[in-house]
């Protein structure tokens, strides 16, 4: 995986008197000055290789979220990458770092055709409400 980018501050939150880091992440690949006005910080670009297994590149997105300080006692916000399978394993990184999904920033096109943040939505919180409501069988985190 091959990496350009700068380098993230450190945020502390204190939440149920434990200190967790909160990284806010632009991982869509492209600096975008919206989200830097919201405090998104864009560590660089992720690039995949297809020539590669799935696992291997995925591999490689949590080896880069980990030198991002990505970690058991992480809160993470991000935008994420357009291309699904990047996003997938972004996910699947932050969720097996973590322990749980991501906040993640929505983005839409304006009318000159740059990208703007929306909104934050909760994935954690989405992920425990559809458990919550689909039925026994299905654990709640």
């Amino acid at each position: 995986m091959e990496v350009q980018g700068g380098v993230i501050p450190l945020v502390l939150l204190k939440k149920h008197n434990t200190i967790y880091m909160y990284l806010k992440l632009n991982l869509s690949g492209h600096y975008n000055e919206s989200l830097a006005q919201n405090g998104f910080e864009f560590p660089g670009i992720m690039m995949i290789d297809a020539e590669k297994p799935y696992a291997e590149n995925l591999a490689s997105v949590t080896s880069f979220l980990i030198t991002l300080g990505v970690e058991s006692n992480t809160i993470v916000e991000c935008a994420l990458p357009g291309m699904s399978v990047l996003s997938s394993m972004v996910m699947v990184s932050i969720h097996g770092l973590t322990g749980q999904f991501p906040l993640i920033a929505v983005t839409t096109r304006n009318a000159e055709g740059a990208f703007e943040y929306v909104e934050t939505v909760d994935a954690q919180s989405l992920r425990n409400g559809i458990s919550r409501k689909m039925g026994p069988g299905l654990i709640n985190l």
